[in-house]
Parts: C-alpha cells; structure tokens; sequence
C-alpha cells in the first residue's frame, strides 16, 4: 500500500500535536522528546510498508522501526498515528500499537530518574507526553478490538513501572472515567486497560510493591466488585431480551472487572474471611452462578445466549477453583456454600446414560447437551477435587491446630458425610465414567481418534478426566469407606444382563476398581474373581461390541492388578492378552499390548513363562505400529520395545535389525514431528546399550541420526540435542573390543562447535569426549587432537566448580591415555588451569584435589615440561612451591588413596632436582610422603579396579571390560604406576639417591628430617586384621 496523500497530511498534524515551536533545534527536539517532519512522515512509510503482501519490504520495515526507536518522540509519534483512525487503515494502526509496546518492554523499564542518563531510554519529557495521551478519549474509544489490547498492554506495562511514583492517579482516572462515561463502547475500553493494569500490578514481588498493591486492593475493590455486579445484571437482563445493540460491550466490561477482581483478590489479600467486600463479591458471585445454571438448563444448545452464558460460569468457577487453592483456610467462611453449588452442577450436568444415536444430555432433563455444558462441570469436579485433596482440611496432617484450622477442618466434615461421599463415588462410576454412544461410534469409526481421546483425557479439559482425578483423591482419603461400596457395584454389574447398557456399566466399574486397585486389595477377591468371572466375562464374543468393550477392559484391569498374580495366573494373563490381539480392532490391540507391556515391565517378571507368547508379541507390536497413522499414538507405543529390550534382552537378538528398521521407517516419515523423532532417540539408547555387539552394523542409520540431533542452532536441537548427545554416548560406550568406532570419528568436531556455543550440555559433551579418547586410542589423537584440546580450552574456566571437577577428570584421562604427548599438546590449557586455581585458592575440596592429582600426573610423567610450566611468564616460578604447600596442607583431606598415592609418588620425583623450592622443603615433602606410604600400607584393598570405577566419570554401571572404553581403561589401570609401584620401595631408593649424589639433599636430609619418619617408612606397623 503506498503512502496516501491524506496519510502525509495526518503525518504533518501528528508532527504539529507532537512537536513545540523551539527553533528546530534537534538537540532540543530531543530534549523534549518530539520527531521532526520528514522523521515523522518516516514512520508513518515504514509502518505502511510494514503491513504489505511482500515479505522483502515487512523485513526491510521491521529493520527501519528498529532502527528508529532510539530517536526522541518516536513512541508519541506512533500513539498519535493509532489515533488516526481516518487516516491510517486498521492494519497499520494495528502495528504502530504493537510497535508501542515493543518500545516501552525495551526503553521504559529502567527507573524514570536515571533515564535521561540512558540515551536509548525514553526521557523524562517524552514520559509526561505519553502517559496522559494513553489515557485521551481518541485512545479509549478505540474501535478496533485488536488495536484496543495493544493499548491496554502498553498502559498496563507502564503502570507496572510508574505507579504510584510518577503515575500516582493512574487507577484513579480510570475509575473516574468509568464512572462517568456514558458510551457502551468506551467502558468496554476503559474496563479492559483497568483489567490489564491491575493484573500487571498484582505480578510485582518486591516488598514495597506488594504494599502498594494491597493498599490499592483495600481502596478499589468494592468499585470494581460494584462495577461488574451492575454490569452483569446488565448482561443478564439483555440475555433475557434476546441480545441487543450493546451486547457484545456489556459481554467485555464484565469479563474485564470480573478479571481485574479476580487479580485483587488473588494477590492482594491476607485474609480473605475478614474483608467484608470479598465476602459479599463472592456471595455474588455465587448468586450469579446459581441464577446463570438455571437460565442455562432450560435452553437448547443452538440458542444464541448458550455461549455467552458457558465462558461466564467457567470464569466464576475458575476463580472460585484458584482462590481455594491459594487461600485455602481464608476461603472457610464460603466453602460448604461452594461445595453444595459444585456438587449440585456436577449432579444436575451430568450427562445421562444414552447409547441411542441421540445427542448425550445432561440428567437434568433440559434440552441442553453435555458437550456444551462439559468444561464448566471439569471446573466443579475440578473444585470438589482440590477440596478433598487440601491438606489444610485434614486433621491427621496438620501440625498446629488453631481456630481457622478447626473451623475449615469442621466446615469440610460438616459438608462431607459418609452418605455423600458414597453419593459422589458411585456417581463418578455410574455417570461419567461410562461410554456413551458417541464414544462407541469413535470406536468403530475412528479407532485411532479414540485411542488418541483416551490417551489423553487432560482433568483441566476433560469431563471424565477431572472426575477420574476426583475419584482417585476419594479413593485415598476415603478408601476404606468406598471400597466396599465400589467392589459391591462391580460385582453387581457382573450378575446382570450382556446387553450394552449393562456392559459399558461393567466397564465403568472394571475401570472404577482397576484406578483404585491399592486401596480395594483387602476388599476386593480377585483371586476369586479370576476363577470365577473371568471365564464368564471371555465368554461374551470378541465379534460383538459388547464382547469388546469388556475383554478389552479385562485385559486393562488384569493389567492393574499385576501384584495379585502368581506364576500361573501370569502365563494365563498372557495368553489373554496375546489371543486377544489377533482381531482387525485396532482399540483392542492397542489396549492388550499397553497391558502386556504392564505385566512385562514388572519386578516380578519371570522371562520363562513369558517366552512361549515372545514371539507372537513382537509380530502384533510392530504390525500394530505399521497401521497407526497418528505419530502420537506410536509415541505410546515404543516404549514397549524398550521393555522388550530390557527385560528381554538376551532372546532379541534376530530383532535388533527389526527394530532399527522400524525406527528408520518411522524417522523418515515423521519429517516434522521433533517428538516422534525424540522417542526414536530414546529408544535407540535402550536399544545400543543392550545390543553393543551389533551396533556397527547399523551405523549407516545411527549416524545420520546423531548428525541430525546435534547440529548447533537449529530449531530441532531444541527438542533432540541432550537425547542425541546421550545417544552418541551410549554408542561410543557400547563398542565392542573386537571393532573400530572410527566411522563415527568426524562427527568430534561436533563437540567442539556445541560447547562454543553454549555450556548447557558440557557433560553429556564430557562423556563423549572420554570415550572417544579411550576407544579412538592413537589414531583419533593423531587427526582430532585440536578438536579435543578446543573442548577442554572452552571449559576450563567457564563452569562451576562441579563442573571444572568432571573436566579435570577428563582431562586427567586423557593425559593418562598419551602421556606426554597430551601434555605437550595443551600447553596453554594447562597455564590456564594453573591460572584458574591460583585466582580461586578457596575453591570446593573435590576440585582442590583432582588438581592436584592433574599437576602429579604432569610432574610424574614429564618434568621437563612441568618445569617450562613452572617458569611460565604468568607464575614466575611460584607454581612448584605452591604445589608443594598444597600437598602438605590438603594430603590428609584426600578421600581417594589413589590421589594420595599419585601425589607422593609426584613428590618422590622432585626430590633431586636443582630447585630451592624442594630442597628448603625437604622436610615437608618427606614427611608426606611417609604419611601417604603408611596409610597405603594398611588399605591395599583401596586400589583395586572396582573401587577405582566408583569414581569415574561415566559411572561404574556404564563400565564394562567387555566394551572397547571399558577394556581401555582397565588397560590403563593395570598399567598406571599409582597400581604398579610399590611407594615405599620407590620413596626409600629415592631418597638414599638423592642422599648419595646431591650433598646438599643429604644434609638438609639430616638437618631437617626427623629421622623417626625414616624408620616408619623401613619398618611399616602390620595391617589391622580384617573382620568379616
């Protein structure tokens, strides 16, 4: 759209109501926060072309508003442009709106007295221009209900900085307006910018806030309670009319107070019983649901107010729900009025048992349908459930009793009897846990639509949801009342007719008991049960839809009730289970194999009895997969295959290549869908981990997939990275000691690029890492030593002290694999650790520690190089003194006797070398060396490779001497000196060494040592007996 020339000349008045007569100065402009002309007619272009159908020019637009929100004035100018309604069209208003509020989210925020100091901040001048404009008649009259929000967030997020500072009579204006104003259309608006200023205001957190809030509340919120007690009979009254001109502004003024009292009530009240104004608003609010309902249930569903009617009981029974929820003991004074309203609706709309081909009702009567009048009954059943799950209401559970515990524990029991709370139970069951016609016709019509509606019956959405929540929070506080009751339906159901009716009934109390299976084990017989109806129930044929809704619920509650059977009873279970999957219902097959899955993924598990069925399991499992279509209904179904693989794992050999084929079909065919291909990658990390000896074999398809999951910002790493990077690990771990892991070789620099650009994976990075380092051995370091390096450079410095602790592990791996190689190829690594940990000497003990074991390794490894380290620019050669006052100072704090072991020897090697360091030391070093060489005396048990795996990075279940990383590192342990060097033999040969070719060692040897020390060392004490 170009720009017209009524839109130039509405730009020049927008210029002439924004700007002052100074001169033309800009800088004073800018002072006074207006634009110039040829600024403003800018904006105006920029916005125009802001809306076109190209996208090349909303981009470039986008950039030039960007661009343009430093310049002083340029939010006047815009709010003077959404004032243009006969210049500007409705799309490019819209924008200005929202560019407003992009604006203030970024400039307005910082406090107003230090903006003038902040260049990209609005200024104070243009701050005393906008709030009064925001609150002009042209901007409250807004026609446009899209461009009316943006406002109202504007304001709103204003207030939220301003008030009561620099917008002291923000709300107060407000409220004056409303009160005055005349026109339908302008109390819609203003109640809209109240409603949004005062949830805004009720978010603040600070003390100060809180204050000014609570006093806001205690001075409005018997208007605004008045102001939507006016505006609903108002409502209500035109409902009754049939509707009017000024419905639809009536409709919003109400549900924008309703909203702002709400926010007032949640967050700016202690004590909620001891406010007469919210106990008389929500007396009303009870009055308007009650009046509400019985207008309600005598219209059909087709009629015009039945909507309106809907959203406005759901919001006051949404905040009835929140209100007991966050204010539980302050609510007493209402809460049995509430639960008699509550569990009248949820009697009165709920739906009637029908399987006729007519629309379900409610049981009521009325010509109403349950599905219109289903979301405000989840929020009944929603407040019934929250009442019986409080704590605040249980006397056994609350610690300090005083009057307002008692008085809403006795409300609650006074409103709770025995005969109710059968009432409700048996009402869930008989109501609306059963199947309806609809449902059934779902069922053979659309199975998959079925499953997926089963799957996912949501308590905040779902009418059986919510009451399948509120029988279970019944069932645990009231177990031992209903139980009997619930066993005595079921078996009642189970002496009545075959007919559907009867049937659905039966599935209701199959479903009912199997929800609640801990708390009827005592009452119910199912031992009896099995031997008695379970044949009768099988006896219904699987042809008709009576057999099916009953085997298939059998089957679920058998399922639940996996702690009740014996080795028997088991392999008949499975039997059902599998005979029962062989039919073309796709709901049938669906539910056996969930329930196999149940009785498979169990502690009890006993692979034997399962085998004669393995086979004909896993042919159902994946040929159901094949024929679902919905990828959310195989999500369900996949982890079935890791049960399998788990519990299974040494008979699934001939499946593993079924598998990984059923996961390439199914990752090709889900181009989009990120958590399909998520569940994909969980399972093939169930699936690696258990199949390691013909991983290889499909790396053509794992690799492809780990290149997919972890490639840097890409909005699928979002859902895949931290699944793919644990993948990638248990791959790496997996491989077997007869193969090679270097296909996956060029997939490292990978780590490199995900550690640069963010810290939020670094362990499972980390892992990967070490394992390439154990199984890749020389070659990989030969071609990929930078990568590796890089990774240890972009850590070092950058974590916590957690953190640093697995990479010095890592890297002490490492160095432990190449020796001085690896040393010498990160020299400025190592600086950069020795850096860190002298800037941080009070650092946690753990990291203290693996430090130290790093410079021992160094020093025992490569002196040479640890002498160059030691004469670095950066340490002067303070690093070797340093390390030696540690050793004395943190020796006797090291858990690890490896670690202790490791430094003395560090420390055995430093005797004799020319360094004033060690030889004015001397003493101290001898001394800990005689300390460690006694305490690995007594626990030679601390150093074999088992206790040495409990501290490995990966953990000692991930470990395996049968996989190529495992046997590596047992290599490396087997080999290390800390395991093959005897302390004692080594300390005493080095120090008659030193003595014999170095007179100044000897004399300072003599002068210093305590020459009991040295006796200690040659005659050790025996070990302490062990006990068994």
């Amino acid at each position: 759209r170009g720009c017209t020339s009524v839109a130039l000349l509405f730009c020049s008045v927008a210029f002439l109501r924004c700007a002052r007569p100074v001169g033309g100065a800009r800088e004073e402009r800018g002072r006074m926060g207006t634009m110039s002309a040829e600024e403003v007619r800018f904006v105006a272009q920029c916005l125009q072309r802001g809306v076109s159908d190209q996208e090349s020019e909303r981009d470039a637009a986008a950039s030039e508003l960007d661009a343009m929100e430093v310049q002083p004035g340029f939010l006047v100018c815009l709010l003077h442009i959404v004032v243009g309604r006969e210049e500007m069209d409705a799309d490019t208003r819209l924008l200005a709106a929202v560019q407003c509020k992009r604006v203030v989210d970024r400039r307005w925020r910082r406090p107003s007295k230090i903006s003038d100091q902040l260049p990209y901040m609005v200024s104070n001048d243009e701050r005393q221009q906008t709030r009064p404009l925001l609150l002009s008649e042209e901007l409250l009259q807004e026609p446009v209900r899209e461009v009316a929000i943006q406002i109202a967030i504007v304001i709103a997020s204003i207030a939220r900085t301003d008030y009561p500072t620099f917008w002291p009579n923000a709300i107060s204006d407000l409220m004056d307006r409303i009160g005055a104003c005349d026109s339908a259309l302008m109390c819609a608006r203003i109640s809209l910018v109240l409603r949004h200023t005062v949830e805004q205001l009720s978010a603040r957190r600070l003390q100060d806030d809180r204050a000014t809030f609570y006093e806001l509340c205690q001075r409005w919120f018997s208007d605004v309670s008045q102001l939507w007690s006016n505006q609903f009979d108002r409502l209500v009254e035109a409902l009754a009319r049939g509707g009017d001109d000024t419905l639809e502004a009536t409709v919003d003024v109400v549900k924008s107070a309703f909203k702002a009292c709400r926010a007032m009530l949640l967050c700016g009240f202690e004590r909620h019983d001891q406010e007469q104004a919210v106990i008389h608003f929500l007396e009303r609010v009870y009055e308007n649901v009650e009046k509400l309902v019985g207008i309600w249930t005598g219209l059909d569903e087709d009629h015009p107010a039945c909507g309106c009617i809907e959203k406005q009981l759901r919001l006051m029974l949404g905040l009835v729900v929140a209100l007991q929820e966050k204010h539980p003991l302050s609510f007493t004074p209402l809460l049995v009025p509430f639960l008699s309203l509550c569990y009248r609706n949820v009697t009165l709309l709920a739906p009637e048992l029908c399987l006729s081909p007519d629309r379900v009702r409610c049981c009521s009567g009325s010509a109403l349908s349950f599905r219109v009048a289903e979301r405000v009954v989840v929020q009944a059943l929603k407040f019934l459930k929250n009442v019986i799950y409080c704590v605040e209401y249980r006397g056994d559970l609350v610690s300090h009793h005083d009057e307002m515990v008692e008085s809403a524990i006795h409300a609650f029991h006074s409103f709770f009897s025995e005969q109710r709370i059968v009432e409700l139970g048996m009402g869930i069951i008989k109501q609306y846990l059963v199947y309806s016609f609809e449902d059934l016709e779902q069922w053979s019509d659309d199975p998959e639509g079925f499953l997926e509606t089963e799957e996912n019956l949501a308590p905040d959405y779902s009418a059986r949801g919510a009451a399948e929540a509120v029988f279970i929070v019944s069932m645990h506080r009231f177990g031992s009342l209903l139980a009997p009751h619930v066993c005595n339906l079921l078996q009642e159901s189970m002496k009545l007719g075959a007919d559907l009716e009867q049937c659905v009934l039966r599935d209701a109390c199959y479903h009912a008991t199997g929800l609640a299976v801990d708390q009827v084990t005592g009452t119910f017989d199912f031992g009896g049960w099995w031997r008695t109806a379970l044949e009768q129930e099988l006896a219904l044929s699987g042809d008709t839809v009576e057999g099916r809704v009953i085997r298939r619920r059998v089957c679920w509650f058998i399922s639940q009730c996996v702690m009740e059977l014996d080795d028997e009873k088991r392999v008949s279970a499975y039997e059902l289970a599998t005979n029962s999957m062989n039919t073309d219902d796709m709901v049938m097959r669906f539910a056996c194999l969930r329930a196999l899955q149940n009785l498979v993924d169990d502690v009890s598990f006993d692979a034997a009895g399962f085998l004669p069925f393995f086979e004909c399991s896993v042919a159902a499992l994946f040929s159901t997969l094949e024929h679902l279509s919905s990828n959310e209904l195989r999500m369900e179904l996949l982890p079935m295959i890791n049960v399998f693989v788990m519990q299974l794992s040494q008979y699934m050999g001939e499946y593993v290549e079924k598998i990984l084929e059923c996961y390439a079909n199914f990752w090709s065919s889900c181009a989009e869908d990120e958590l399909m291909k998520n569940a994909i990658v969980r399972g093939l990390q169930v699936l690696v981990r258990e199949a390691r000896d013909k991983l290889l074999d499909y790396v053509s398809f794992l690799v492809p997939v780990l290149d997919y999951c972890t490639r840097v910002g890409t909005p699928e790493a979002l859902y895949l990275m931290e699944d793919g990077l644990m993948l990638w690990s248990s791959i790496l771990k997996a491989v077997p000691i007869s193969a090679s892991c270097e296909v996956l070789f060029p997939l490292c620099p990978r780590i490199l690029d995900i550690v640069s650009f963010s810290m939020e994976h670094f362990l499972q990075c980390l892992k990967i890492i070490e394992s390439y380092i154990l199984c890749g051995q020389d070659d990989f370091i030969s071609e990929y030593s930078s990568t590796v390096v890089g990774v240890f450079d972009a850590l070092v410095g950058n974590l916590r002290d957690e953190g640093m602790f697995m990479v010095f592990q890592v890297l002490h791996t490492y160095i432990m694999m190449h020796r001085s190689a690896a040393i010498r190829s990160m020299p400025d690594v190592l600086v950069k650790i020795a850096q860190y940990m002298g800037e941080k000497p009070r650092t946690c003990a753990a990291v203290q520690h693996e430090y130290m074991a790093l410079l021992g390794r160094v020093i025992l490894i490569d002196m040479d190089f640890f002498g160059e380290l030691n004469s670095h620019e950066r340490f002067g050669g303070k690093l070797l003194p340093q390390y030696i006052v540690l050793c004395e100072q943190l020796i006797d704090a090291f858990s690890d006797m490896r670690t202790r072991k490791l430094v003395a020897l560090s420390l055995c090697s430093l005797l004799g070398i020319e360094s004033e360091a060690v030889l004015h030391n001397v003493a101290l070093i001898v001394n800990v060396i005689g300390s460690v060489t006694l305490d690995v005396h007594i626990h030679e048990d601390r150093f074999d490779y088992a206790y040495f795996l409990i501290d490995i990075v990966g953990g000692e279940d991930e470990d395996t001497e049968s996989t190529l990383a495992g046997h590596t590192r047992a290599r490396l342990f087997h080999a290390d000196p800390v395991t093959t060097m005897c302390l004692r033999d080594c300390a005493l040969a080095r120090i008659e060494h030193v003595c014999e070719s170095s007179p100044q060692y000897r004399d300072a040897i003599a002068r210093h040592v305590d020459e009991r020390v040295l006796d200690q060392m040659r005659n050790p004490p025996s070990p302490p007996p062990v006990y068994q």
